[in-house]
């Protein structure tokens, strides 16, 4: 799976790959490729514009999920309701993912956003898998990055 020339700012939970890899081939050689990406922190628009009367978000935020394999998933393409929560993996993890991350530009990441929650490049889910395949860097950029905003798991 590749993801090429993706812009991301101010995420959620941000950009990932979260694959299906069962039987036999939960042990097989995955490559996980994200390329030609720039991701930016979080930009001046108000996640609570009017806390009485417009929608709000209060949320930790981080622009990059590790990639995960796992043996349970959910078909990339569904034909009826999905269970919630749609980021729950549902699965143990698989063994053969790797994950190869090249010319990627990180911009403008503080510690914590607005509104006083965690803000980092990196973070994880908590239905996630505990076993995140290595990830591989090259040609990488960080820029404008805060002390405490690399990573959050």
């Amino acid at each position: 799976m590749i993801y090429t020339n993706m812009t991301a700012m101010d995420n959620l939970e941000g950009i990932g790959m979260q694959i299906h890899m069962q039987g036999d081939d939960q042990y097989k050689e995955l490559l996980m490729e994200m390329n030609d990406m720039v991701l930016f922190g979080e930009t001046e628009i108000p996640d609570c514009p009017d806390k009485e009367r417009d929608f709000c978000i209060m949320a930790h935020k981080f622009a990059l999920f590790p990639p995960a394999a796992a043996i349970k998933g959910k078909a990339p393409h569904r034909n009826s309701a999905s269970a919630l929560p749609m980021i729950k993996i549902k699965g143990d993890s698989s063994w053969g993912g790797r994950t190869k991350i090249r010319n990627a530009t990180f911009i403008g990441f503080k510690a914590k956003t607005h509104l006083g929650l965690d803000n980092s490049i990196f973070g994880s889910s908590d239905y996630q898998p505990d076993y995140t395949p290595m990830l591989e860097f090259s040609d990488s950029t960080f820029i404008d990055i805060e002390e405490g905003s690399l990573a959050h798991f």
